[in-house]
């Protein structure tokens, strides 16, 4: 039983540091991302300056809204990463592990729960194991998220590239 709880407590730790790895992610693609959009709303008019046709011009704003865009969705991503999530997993007794029903439980009763999990050592190991599926749930809603994110940043920084070498060759 000791060998399966050490398994368990060893996969929780490791889908947590994937939790927090990919907050970390989220964190500095949302910081580039606003830079990013910071530094194109700073340096609109000048860029908007150098154009003397009306149809580039037109052209040029959609592609600066286009990369806008792109960048916000980016960011919608990257927040959905940081958004906390709740178990939607409804178990028939409380969960000693999951804090939500930890903070229902006033200090009397979250003792009564520990002490009873440990008389049932295979309770102790389900409500373990339904822990770590809901770990692995989010954990994996939060990589689809960076995945995305990171996405959208990159296609962002490509258009941004090639927007802003057409700029200085028609400025040239």
């Amino acid at each position: 039983m000791d060998k399966k709880i050490d398994i368990a407590k060893f996969i929780v730790n490791r889908i947590d540091y994937y939790i927090e790895k990919s907050d970390n992610k989220a964190s500095f693609l949302l910081l580039l991302n606003s830079a990013i959009i910071g530094f194109l709303f700073s340096g609109k008019e000048k860029i908007m300056n150098h154009l003397s046709i009306s149809n580039i011009r037109c052209l040029e704003m959609l592609f600066y809204i286009v990369i806008l865009c792109i960048f916000v969705i980016s960011i919608y991503f990257s927040i959905m990463v940081l958004k906390p999530r709740n178990s939607k997993i409804e178990n028939e007794y409380k969960s000693i592990f999951y804090y939500k029903e930890i903070a229902s439980l006033n200090n009397e009763q979250y003792k009564e729960a520990f002490e009873n999990a440990f008389k049932d050592e295979e309770n102790l190991i389900n409500d373990a194991l339904v822990q770590i599926k809901e770990l692995s749930l989010i954990c994996d809603k939060k990589m689809y998220n960076v995945k995305k994110s990171v996405e959208a940043f990159i296609l962002g920084g490509i258009i941004l590239f090639i927007y802003i070498l057409v700029v200085v060759f028609n400025a040239i």
